[in-house]
């Protein structure tokens, strides 16, 4: 089985430095522009699958670069990205933030903040799951620079300061091999 996982194109908040998290930012003008170009790397691989998160700029990147492979994909809710709490939306260089970021376990301030815990268990079954029903196949993966983060763990036993200091740009891209 081979995954291919990628972070979708830049979105608003992107451009402004900010958190996006589960916040629904759409792609800018640079984003359409690496999913375009994303979508010619990706004509070499034969994709029998795709999934892709539930947010707006997941789905136009994979909107775009699908396009024309009538492949329709399958939006999956655990593959969305962390949900912030209170950061959503603020800059990425707020101290607190980055403070409490990685305080594994810890739920990000807010009724709807979600613990790094929570999001790598829904990470992994996701992956848990998609390992088992396509053996033998290639899957396209669209997802966010976190779950980019949590899926290469799965496959790589990083350690605890690789995972912290992992990071994928827009529109990059991974292939694992099962």
């Amino acid at each position: 089985m081979k995954i291919i996982v990628v972070r979708h194109g830049e979105s608003t908040l992107n451009s402004k430095n900010l958190i996006c998290g589960v916040t629904n930012a759409r792609l800018s003008s640079v984003g359409y522009k690496q999913a375009i170009q994303l979508k010619q790397e990706l004509k070499k691989y034969v994709i029998d699958y795709i999934y892709c998160s539930p947010l707006i700029r997941a789905k136009q990147t994979t909107d775009i670069i699908s396009e024309g492979m009538n492949i329709p994909y399958i939006i999956d809710e655990r593959i969305m990205e962390r949900n912030y709490g209170d950061f959503e939306g603020k800059d990425c260089n707020n101290p607190k933030y980055i403070a409490l970021k990685w305080e594994l376990g810890y739920k990000m301030p807010g009724k709807e903040g979600e613990s790094i815990f929570h999001m790598i268990q829904r990470v992994y079954n996701f992956l848990d799951e998609i390992v088992c029903k396509h053996q033998k196949k290639t899957v396209l993966v669209v997802c966010h620079c976190g779950v980019c983060r949590i899926i290469s763990s799965y496959f790589t036993n990083m350690l605890i300061n690789e995972f912290k200091e992992y990071y994928i740009n827009n529109c990059e891209y991974q292939i694992f091999e099962v």
